[in-house]
């Protein structure tokens, strides 16, 4: 006997899978590369350099905000 799956369910795999997709195409960390792909393609090349250039604005705009506030704290002391 099947037992079709209740709109419940549905709605919750839905969800998953939506979630799943979200952190798929938006984290952007390069832990969440695999080293072990023996092929690249086009679709994770691109990938790869935009998780490298992503990661490398941030810390570039990360140093400069440090910078920024190294400036102005130490003209607040004087």
């Amino acid at each position: 006997m099947q037992t079709n799956p209740s709109s419940k369910d549905l709605k919750k795999a839905d969800l998953q899978l939506t979630i799943n997709n979200f952190f798929d195409d938006t984290y952007f960390d390069i832990q969440n590369l695999t080293p072990g792909v023996k092929v690249f393609d086009e679709q994770y090349l691109a990938k790869v350099l935009t998780k490298l250039a992503i990661g490398s604005a941030t810390v570039w705009w990360s140093l400069l905000e440090v910078k920024d506030f190294l400036s102005l704290r130490r003209k607040k002391k004087i």
